[in-house]
């Protein structure tokens, strides 16, 4: 069974597959799928969005953050399932963000999120990860490599 990983901010996910290709890097367009949905101590979990493919512009601003950090440390070709505390990593305005698409669709998950202690978990596939020519390049990327992150996580421990 996979290990799942907790980051200081909350967010935790946990590695389905692995994937064997390259890391997303900031300001690539990232082809993923994902099913969406909202869980609670209180309820069973709510199914919100799902699709099959959707292009997502890596490190905008205009994502989900914690959808955008889970990504970034994914392989393509790997499948993870990320938890994102609805604190300063979710939905924190009404209606932002580019999922789910439709604006009912986002009412639904709006009004799912008004609880308290609700937490929105994707299950998400990285299916490929590509330049944008029109990007005109103001990331930064200073990830860790695998190596180095390695070495955080075991001094942490």
């Amino acid at each position: 069974r996979a290990e799942s990983v907790i980051l200081k901010n909350g967010l935790r996910y946990i590695d389905q597959t692995e994937g064997s290709g390259e890391m997303p890097r900031w300001g690539q367009l990232l082809k993923i799928a994902y099913s969406i949905s909202v869980e609670s101590s209180n309820d069973s979990p709510i199914k919100i969005d799902e699709r099959k493919e959707y292009l997502v512009h890596h490190g905008n601003g205009r994502t989900i953050r914690g959808l955008d950090e889970g990504l970034h440390t994914m392989r393509i070709g790997g499948k993870r399932r990320i938890e994102v505390p609805n604190q300063n990593l979710g939905y924190v305005t009404p209606g932002l963000g580019p999922l789910p698409e439709s604006a009912a669709t986002r009412r639904t998950f709006n009004k799912a999120l008004s609880k308290l202690d609700a937490t929105v978990v994707f299950d998400v596939a990285l299916l490929d990860a590509f330049d944008d020519d029109a990007d005109l390049g103001y990331y930064v990327d200073n990830s860790f490599t695998g190596k180095q992150l390695a070495g955080i996580i075991e001094k942490s421990q």
